[in-house]
């Protein structure tokens, strides 16, 4: 990745991406129909776990339903504002094709999460003791029982993987394009004026083999699931929704209430997720909630009140 983005750049990104998301594809719908044919689908999933385990099909109590309600805030407010998907705009090469592309792309998570959460439900009727650090393997654990069946040869195997792969390299190179864009244009740039463009991308190749060799450290030694580390992200991620939202929708609000908000809620959500890992009493989720999320109601809070103040100190 860090080597196609470097030699290619928004180029390189865009082309690559638009062929992992035909992989992708390609392999989603191929091992839903397989997993549909050979187990029987939904039907299947739910009589396994309420055989083996009745209590996965009880209804949720009322933390579940909240802890579900703030990971859809989660993805809401996260997801739409991803640097490296906001990024991707600026490879269309016209207006046409931007939309023509945005039409295609709203549904494309709709298609490949909801596949990939079938296998994911698929894994937990065959394998019901899967714990949080071995559920990491699921998908390979239903390739290799889908092998042992005779059910799939290598060569869907492989596509499948591959789609797998595709799905994470086609979020990784984007966001690490984009965060070298942000350190030389946002930062470097600004205290180096007269550098010419050509410096800057060189530093900013320089900057995508750092977060990489950086990245991969963090990979190895980081005890988190892939889950766990999405909600991290999301729930910083968060924080910057009410200056995209009421930048573009309430003119009126001032940038210094935008950054205090921003900066509150911020060091909320990552005080409570520090304090949590380190052993205080103090829950990840109160109530269920993440800590992202109440930090974005802090955020929201805090721009209401400087808003209020403002107006009463002009008054």
């Amino acid at each position: 990745m860090v080597i196609y983005e470097t030699l290619g750049g928004v180029r390189s990104v865009a082309w690559t991406d638009a062929l992992q998301g035909i992989i992708l594809m390609a392999g989603v719908i191929t091992i839903f129909f397989t997993i549909q044919m050979e187990y029987g689908g939904f039907q299947f999933i739910f009589d396994q776990l309420a055989d083996s385990t009745p209590e996965k099909l009880a209804p949720p109590t009322w933390t579940q339903k909240l802890t579900w309600f703030s990971t859809v805030c989660l993805g809401f407010f996260g997801i739409s504002l991803y640097p490296h998907a906001v990024q991707r705009i600026y490879a269309a090469s016209n207006e046409t094709t931007l939309k023509r592309s945005i039409q295609i792309m709203a549904f494309m998570p709709l298609v490949t999460t909801l596949f990939m959460v079938v296998v994911g439900l698929t894994a937990l009727a065959l394998f019901p003791g899967l714990d949080r650090q071995t559920s990491e393997e699921a998908t390979l654990l239903v390739l290799q029982d889908l092998g042992n069946r005779d059910a799939i040869d290598t060569s869907v195997m492989v596509l499948f993987l591959s789609a797998t792969i595709a799905a994470i390299m086609s979020t990784v190179d984007s966001a690490l394009l984009s965060m070298s864009s942000i350190i030389t244009k946002d930062f470097y740039a600004r205290f180096k004026p007269n550098k010419s463009q050509a410096d800057l991308t060189y530093l900013g190749k320089m900057i995508s083999w750092g977060i990489m060799a950086f990245s991969v450290y963090l990979a190895i030694i980081l005890p988190q699931t892939i889950w766990r580390l999405l909600e991290i992200k999301l729930e910083l991620l968060i924080q910057i929704a009410p200056a995209i939202f009421f930048g573009l929708h309430i003119k009126s609000v001032r940038g210094k209430s935008i950054l205090a908000g921003m900066a509150l809620g911020t060091a909320f959500a990552v005080g409570m997720m520090v304090a949590n890992k380190l052993g205080l009493s103090v829950p990840a989720k109160p109530w269920g909630i993440h800590a992202g999320v109440w930090g974005l109601v802090i955020n929201i809070f805090t721009i209401f009140l400087y808003e209020k103040l403002g107006l009463i100190k002009n008054e």
